[in-house]
């Protein structure tokens, strides 16, 4: 095998493990299903912090949690594009979801990052690659 046929399949290699982890990634820190047993009022402090979100020793300035599963999100990648609303034209919407957002009170300084939570049923846009959640459109 030729040096060039070897370096092609060890970037298609590459590119396919960069998709799974970015899957992985998707469900490991964006989705909380079912929802994560946590004080009502302590959900946001707690999962900012338990996914890690405050690693460069700076509090994130928000994020989103989604309540559904996975495999809902990943059929998600098989329905009709929409647009984005951000330029972007290959979007997928969900029927409502639950979702709650975390926003940093102001303030606030790590290592004590302090959220506020707004919990509600929304539909939401995903980008998908390769037929799985990738990006989640803010």
């Amino acid at each position: 095998m030729s040096h060039a046929m070897e370096y092609t399949l060890f970037l298609f290699l590459l590119l396919d493990l960069t998709n799974f982890f970015q899957a992985q990634t998707f469900n490991t820190i964006l989705v909380d299903y079912p929802r994560a047993f946590v004080p009502f009022n302590q959900y946001c402090n707690v999962m900012m912090k338990s996914r890690n979100f405050n690693i460069r020793r700076q509090c994130r300035s928000n994020d989103t949690f989604i309540h559904d599963s996975f495999i809902s999100l990943k059929e998600l990648c098989q329905t009709a594009f929409v647009p984005c609303g951000n330029g972007l034209k290959q979007c997928h919407q969900s029927s409502p979801v639950n979702v709650t957002h975390c926003l940093l009170l102001p303030n606030t300084h790590y290592p004590d990052c302090q959220y506020s939570m707004k919990f509600q049923e929304q539909k939401i846009k995903i980008i998908c690659w390769k037929n799985r959640p990738f990006y989640l459109v803010p």
